[in-house]
């Protein structure tokens, strides 16, 4: 082919000069002046087309092209809200298409285009669509639609403007940035230019231009950026800020790439922004019910309902509403305070709550006390609250000591005894002590005070002192600033209470909380933060207690802090998260350990129907809001990075679910959460809630106690829910009993640091990383499963395999647990083969790389148990590299499976053969530098006698004579060195027996490579390639031919490093660029490509389930739910190219399926990237397994990689034919053969449409012909029945039809074909070209056409009267009829040389066995398999019964069993064998004893007399 941009030649002028050279314009061009739409005044264009005409260039900015953006923008803009672009749009609209609408919609619009006031009605679309409706209610039907067809631009305009111009504008904003993602969002990150060029051809697949348009756009990234910045300027004051703007904002924050950063920035900065409308809008809503409040009017428990019933709202707006306490009036000051505090204490059962002012100063001072109990653990304490209102740290200073004391005095009952916890002293640190974390497990101390302190000032000095330095806060630079701010606060803080520690003590205040809101004031440039800061400080001494900062002291309980008791914390605060709690954690004794653990209380209402629990369950934004946190926190340079992180929850309220119930919400929420949760490595979720039984009645809920339920949800490696029931015993301590497992996702090793899955358990700290938790963290981040982790993958592929089963056939019941029983196999003692382990061994505590395990797997298929060898690389053992002990478990194992004949799955993740040097050598060998000069080079190395002894076998060496040194020795080490009488000059390095120093790890790779190989001839092997696979490990994963690779797998012979090297300059990225899904699915080493390791296994398992439980057992049957005699009604077109994939699963023709083939939903396509002019895969036909090839007649693609190490080498795209076997493709229908038979045992039906093999002289190179001829190899050697069919509109000629041809392997293949179908060795036209020649059809034109038999004729006579004339004028008359015919008689030439083609000659020269029609050949091969297969069976019993019968010997002996009548009848004969079983035993016992009989005569016919009388007298 010639790519655009070739050179095809060279043209050289005979004279130059005759040729016009180009000359620079020298001329005026004029004034170019702008596009109508945007010259000024101009009072002959519209607005609505300047309007259209702006868009459109913001558009085309998006698209990449350059243009004045701020020109553009700045004139959009003052048209986006102005309502003469609508009344401009309606006048024309009005000039147009309605002047062509029906009297009375044209009046009625008339009438509202002649008030003039058109830009003066909000909402004037409405009114305009109203019209229409009005008009389109008295009409018919027929004439409704005739209407709508008319009226569509008016019903456009009325839509456009329906609601007025704010929503017209959103609209407008929100496609540039719906324009700007649609590019933006395929290019994930910086490094991934091609991925996103793939995923724009794969969004546009049709539609090649629109992916360069996208691509250009892309380039020009950076003047879009700066572009949505500006338009992001536009949100809210052009704009709603509604859910559609915010999911927008959320997407744009998403974005990844470092390009797209500012974008991001501006984005969640926007988002706060939105944040705070949402907390205005809030505090707005809650206002009417504060000043209810404030009237006083209401009873203490209406109060408390009031409070309850917005405490939603109230939670979100809170920092503003306790900022308004400094200026708001008494009675709502009153009532803001009241609505907090029982907002804090809601479930701690507030009473006897008092507001009281003292005047100090000339100033009123508020102080507020309350009683309440609190729950720890069941155990119930009654405690008295206070809370004292300042307007600064000032004003605390100076009047605390009074109002403290006043406030203290409102006590009710002093307490008998203080808390003997009070005096105990807890030690300072920036990370919490053991110590602190376990004095959080009973909540707060008894001691019966805790103070609040609400500084209101302290928020507006900061800023003020901000602002006074002239600093203009970012949104990022203000949160950094309030991260700062809070060490010196706590710091000055906790000063002041120190010293008034002494009042506190004899006041028996137990701790003392700041509280300092900070509500956002963009006009003093605080960018949306809304916030309260709290510092809490506990007795004695009253130090602050840094993991409770920023957390209110009721709920410090519920986060379970106590919990982290084993890790050093550091407290993460991120001011634009305020109800999220982070902490980043060291665990004690393993630094290694790093987490984060968030935590976070959902404060809502109660749940009081199954309907909103569900909802509050579901994903939410303060979920979000969680994951943003940890994200943030993530990011943040102060902290470390960590692997595995947990994200705790507790739902403050009650919901009225069963646990049961939960778990499905909890399961179908996971997987909207999946994608966040594996970028930020969550690897816990745990869910605390309080639920109500469903059947519970309304009515009855608030007197019902809820039950405490801890979802825990292990997220990796796999995904494991379980449900724990809350006990507290005598003690106090919370223990916890299982209550049910989510057993369609249970793994058998866990992670869960509560229960581990047990019957019952306690409550404590959460556990430190086991070395199997931290082998699984390291495999994670290689992108792999943790060996042992497979096993449990396992038993959930299975268990989804019954729920799809189930599915698609009711009579299908799932066994009961376990689905899977693993039995792992370990070396004998001998070393000879594998034998089962027989004590439970823990994950882990394998000392050899490679793992084994004997699956027995109870199956749909094989409900009774199928038995599987599982092979897999521990990658965490010296990074899986094969060692001589790992080389013999897998040759081993291999051997034990093919002794059995059971499939042989190997997970694949290593590093090759393993290499190193010997370390005790490397310790004591010495140098001997030629002359004794280092500068002249080494001449050996040796080894002192002491040395070498001690080393032993490891080296081997020769002595020689020390050289003579050419100088003196002056340092006692020399003379000491001089006296040695020899060296042992180092000839050979060996090695102890446990260091592997090379070639004999390449010797036991090549082992198991031989072993890899013949396994694959004897028994079903797959490969999973679930990790990097180097060198071996890569060879005998395509020794095992069948190949499922993990799409960040790579498989590759070296690392893209050592080649990078190699060439001396960076070539190559990684390593996936080598070996990764895109080569390897692409060249058909791969045949399946998965997203992550349990789709792998699941399409392992899918894969086995066409696979026989042995080798030489009958392929696997599911009963039939899709009836055999459906016929198949999906039906080609003639002529027309068509995807015959439908031939076998059908497809949809006019809205309507018509079913195909096989069984419905049963087929699944193997090798889908590799030559597609050919399809293959594996189905069921009647319930019975098959595999199946079929051909591609459409064009299709052939990508042909670039080389990055050539820098002429360029991506390549080559057409390949339909109907035609190319290299690659004979190639891909050799393999599939190959497997079908070897392992897989499989019927193979072969729908053929081929008119036959690529011949150019590309492909002739490119080895056509090995391949075609490895098509006759492996159907000659196929063991199991072989269906050739022609389909319909199929044809099947020359060297296509001799290479599947069943004479190839007569006892095994059959061919048939379809009423439609063609065969033959050349296409009509060809043949005629060569048997039907024009002389020919002149020759059948004079003999069948009237016309031409009378002109001869005249001819004749003409010729005999010698009218030489008439004679020419009759020969020009000829010659035009035969001209007009020509055509017509080619056509009949290939009509009659199609008829050469056709079916019925095919079967009366016997080269098929029948004719089919379509229609019935689901049913016909449905019943031709199940006969076959029992025939065959019996076909091989009766040859093993007696060696010397062929094939068909035992064919025409089962034949006069049958009876002829009832052979030719498949279903008779299948009738016949399963009613004549024990019948059939005894005839081929019957068979073997004759045969036995035979050769004991032949035996004793060749032995002499003798022998003969010597053998009779022995009987």
């Amino acid at each position: 082919f010639v790519e655009a941009g070739e050179a095809l030649g060279r043209l050289q002028l005979d004279d130059p000069s005759l040729v016009a050279k180009a000359l620079p314009f020298a001329g005026d061009l004029g004034n170019l002046e702008p596009p109508v739409e945007m010259q000024e005044g101009s009072s002959t264009i519209l607005l609505h087309e300047q309007y259209m005409y702006l868009v459109a260039r913001t558009h085309h900015m998006l698209d990449g092209f350059v243009d004045n953006e701020d020109d553009v923008l700045q004139r959009l803009a003052l048209l986006l809200l102005d309502p003469q672009v609508m009344a401009s749009e309606f006048d024309e609209l009005m000039a147009g298409p309605a002047s062509k609408l029906p009297q009375g919609p044209r009046a009625a619009l008339t009438e509202l285009h002649l008030r003039g006031n058109v830009h003066k009605v909000e909402g004037f679309g409405s009114v305009v669509l109203e019209a229409l409706h009005a008009h389109e209610r008295s009409l018919d039907e027929p004439a409704r639609a005739n209407f709508k067809s008319a009226a569509e631009a008016v019903y456009a305009f009325g839509d456009k403007y329906a609601t007025g111009m704010l929503d017209f504008s959103t609209s407008c904003i929100t496609s540039f940035i719906e324009h700007f993602l649609e590019v933006e969002r395929t290019y994930p990150d910086d490094h991934a230019e091609l991925l996103g060029v793939y995923n724009l051809n794969e969004a546009h697949k049709a539609d090649g231009d629109r992916v360069l348009q996208c691509v250009l756009s892309h380039n020009q990234l950076e003047r879009k950026v700066a572009l949505m910045l500006n338009v992001l300027d536009f949100l809210g004051t052009f704009t709603h800020m509604n859910t559609k703007v915010f999911a927008l904002l959320q997407e744009l924050s998403a974005l990844e790439s470092v390009k797209h950063a500012r974008v991001q920035r501006k984005a969640k900065q926007i988002t706060a922004s939105f944040n705070d409308n949402i907390a205005e809008q809030s505090k707005e809503a809650v206002m009417p019910h504060l000043r209810t409040l404030a009237a006083g009017s209401l009873s203490e428990a209406q109060e408390k309902a009031l409070v309850h019933s917005i405490s939603a709202q109230l939670n979100v707006c809170q920092p503003k509403l306790l900022c308004m306490i400094a200026h708001a009036d008494k009675a709502l000051r009153r009532a803001v305070i009241k609505a907090a505090v029982l907002l804090w204490y809601s479930a701690c059962e507030v009473t006897n709550l008092a507001v009281k002012t003292y005047l100090r100063k000339g100033k009123e001072k508020a102080a507020v006390t309350w009683e309440y109990v609190l729950d720890v653990h069941g155990v119930r304490q009654k405690r008295f609250g206070i809370m004292l209102v300042f307007v600064s740290l000032d004003d605390l200073e100076a009047n605390f000591d009074d109002l403290c004391s006043l406030a203290i005095n409102e006590r009710p009952t002093p307490p008998q005894e203080a808390d003997a916890a009070a005096g105990t002293s807890l030690p300072k640190s920036r990370n919490a002590s053991s110590t602190r974390l376990d004095s959080l497990a009973t909540g707060p101390k008894s001691t019966p005070a805790a103070l609040h302190v609400l500084v209101l000032g302290e928020n507006a000095t900061l800023r003020d002192a901000a602002r006074f330095k002239g600093q203009r806060v970012s949104f990022r630079r203000s949160l950094a600033h309030a991260v700062m701010d809070e060490i010196s606060t706590g710091k000055s803080f906790q000063k002041v209470f120190a010293s008034k520690a002494h009042l506190l003590r004899t006041k028996e205040v137990s701790e003392v909380s700041v509280l300092l809101p900070t509500s956002a004031d963009t006009s003093a440039g605080d960018d949306n933060l809304n916030y309260v800061a709290i510092f809490n400080f506990e007795a004695e001494g009253f130090d602050e207690n840094k993991l409770l900062r920023h957390i209110f002291p009721p709920q410090a309980a519920a986060l379970e802090l106590h919990r982290l008791s084993n890790f050093n914390i550091e407290r993460c605060w991120f001011p634009d998260a305020p109800q999220v709690h982070v902490y980043m954690a060291v665990a004690k004794k393993q630094s290694l350990d790093t987490r984060f653990f968030v935590r976070s209380i959902v404060l809502t209402q109660a749940a009081r129907t199954e309907a909103e629990a569900v909802a509050m369950l579901e994903p939410t934004s303060q979920q979000l809001q969680a994951l943003a946190a940890l994200e943030q926190a993530m990011g943040d340079a102060r902290y470390e990075q960590a692997a595995s992180n947990h994200i705790f929850t507790v739902y403050a309220e009650p919901l009225c679910i069963s646990h049961a119930h939960a778990i499905r919400v909890i399961h179908e929420s996971l997987s909207f959460y999946a994608h966040f949760f594996n970028k930020l490595q969550v690897h816990e979720l745990e869910l605390v809630l309080r639920l109500w039984d469903p059947a519970t009645p309304a009515e009855l809920l608030d007197s019902t106690t809820p039950q405490g339920i801890r979802i825990i949800c292990r997220l990796a490696p796999s995904l494991s829910i379980n449900a724990y029931a809350e006990e507290i015993d005598a003690d106090g301590a919370v223990s916890l009993r299982l209550m049910g497992v989510d057993k369609d996702s249970r793994a058998p090793y866990r992670w869960s640091t509560v229960g581990e899955a047990m019957v019952q358990s306690t409550l404590g700290a959460y556990e430190l990383l086991s070395v199997v938790d931290q082998k699984r963290l390291r495999c994670k981040k290689l992108h792999t499963t943790y060996a042992f982790d497979f096993v449990g993958m396992y038993e959930l592929a299975v268990a989804a395999a019954w729920e799809r089963a189930a599915k698609t056939h009711p009579m299908i019941t799932p066994p009961a647990d376990p689905k899977v029983v693993a039995t792992e196999l370990l070396l004998s003692a001998d070393k000879s083969r594998v034998e089962p382990q027989t004590t439970t061994r823990q994950p882990g505590a394998n000392k050899v790389g490679m793992l084994a395990w004997r699956l027995t797997m109870l199956t749909p298929e094989y409900p009774a148990g199928r038995d599987i060898i599982l092979i897999a690389n521990d990658i965490t053992f010296m990074n899986g590299s094969f060692g001589v002990a790992e080389d013999l478990v897998y040759e081993r194992a291999s051997q034990l499976a093919r002794a059995e004949g059971l499939p042989r799955i190997y997970m694949a993740a290593n590093s090759g053969a393993r290499f190193g040097l010997s370390e005790g050598v490397k310790k004591c060998f010495r140098v001997q530098w030629h002359e004794y000069d280092p500068a002249k080079g080494v001449e050996y190395l040796w080894l002192t006698d002491k040395d070498r002894e001690a080393l032993g076998n490891a080296v081997i060496t020769e002595a020689v004579a020390p050289p003579a040194h050419p100088g003196s020795f002056d340092d006692d080490d020399e003379r000491e060195e001089e006296e040695v009488e020899s060296h042992n000059k180092i000839v050979a390095v060996i090695g102890s027996e446990r260091e592997e120093c090379g070639v004999e790890s390449l010797q036991g790779a090549g082992r198991i490579a031989a072993e890899t190989s013949i396994a694959n001839r004897e028994i079903f092997t797959l490969g999973y390639c679930t990790a990097r696979n180097i060198g071996i490990g890569s060879y005998v994963l395509r020794l095992g031919q069948r190949v499922v690779q993990q799409r960040d797998a790579p498989l590759i012979l070296t690392g893209y490093v050592a080649l990078n090297k190699l060439l001396g300059t960076n070539v190559y990225d990684s390593n996936l660029q080598l070996g990764g899904p895109e080569v390897m699915a692409g060249n058909g080493v791969s045949h399946l490509v998965v997203n992550d390791d349990f789709e792998g296994v699941i399409r392992i398992v899918q894969w086995l389930s066409f696979v026989p439980k042995e080798v030489w057992s009958p392929p696997p049957c599911l009963p039939v739910t899709d009836p055999v005699e459906r016929p198949a009604t999906y039906m080609p077109t003639p002529s027309k190219p068509y995807d015959p994939r439908h031939l076998l699963t059908g497809g949809i023709v006019d809205g309507a399926f018509e079913g195909g083939l096989l069984d419905k939903d049963s087929f699944v396509e193997y090798l889908p990237d590799w030559a597609k002019t050919v399809v293959i895969g594996r189905g069921r036909l009647g319930g019975m397994s098959v595999g199946v090839i079929v051909t591609e007649n459409r064009t299709v693609d052939k990508a042909l990689l670039a080389d990055p190490a050539n820098l002429e080498s360029k991506p390549q795209t080559a057409m390949q034919a339909g109907q035609v076997w190319f290299p690659d493709s004979a190639y891909k229908t050799a393999q599939a053969i190959k497997d079908f038979n070897t392992g897989e045992g499989l019927p193979l039906l072969l729908l053929a449409n081929w008119r036959g093999f690529s011949g150019g002289t590309r492909d002739m190179f490119g080895e056509i012909l090995k391949f075609g001829s490895y098509i006759v190899d492996n159907l000659r050697t196929y063991k199991h029945p072989v269906f050739a069919y022609i389909p319909p509109c199929g044809e099947l000629r020359g060297g296509a039809w001799v290479v599947i041809d069943p004479t190839i392997n007569a006892d095994m293949m059959e061919m048939y074909a379809d009423a439609n179908a063609r065969g033959g060795i050349l296409e009509p036209p060809g043949i005629c070209d060569v048997k039907f020649r024009k002389p020919e059809l002149i020759k059948t034109m004079h003999r069948l056409d009237d016309k031409l038999q009378q002109l001869n004729a005249e001819m004749a006579v003409a010729e005999e009267s010698l009218a030489v004339n008439e004679v020419d004028e009759l020969k020009k008359q000829i010659e035009q009829r035969e001209s007009l015919l020509l055509p017509l008689y080619t056509q009949i030439s290939h009509e009659f040389a199609d008829l050469h083609d056709r079916p019925g000659r095919m079967l009366a020269k016997g080269v098929i066995r029948d004719v089919v029609e379509w229609e019935g050949a689901r049913e016909y091969f449905a019943w031709r398999v199940r006969r076959r297969l029992a025939q065959d069976a019996l076909v091989k019993q009766l040859r093993a019964a007696d060696s010397e019968l062929s094939h068909g010997g035992a064919l025409a002996l089962l034949q006069g069993w049958i009876g002829a009548g009832e052979w030719e009848d498949d279903q008779a004969v299948l009738r016949w064998v399963d009613d004549n079983a024990p019948a059939i035993d005894e005839r081929v016992a019957a068979v073997r004893t004759e045969a036995v009989k035979k050769s004991v005569k032949e035996l004793v016919a060749n032995l002499d007399a003798a022998s003969k009388a010597e053998l009779l007298a022995s009987l």
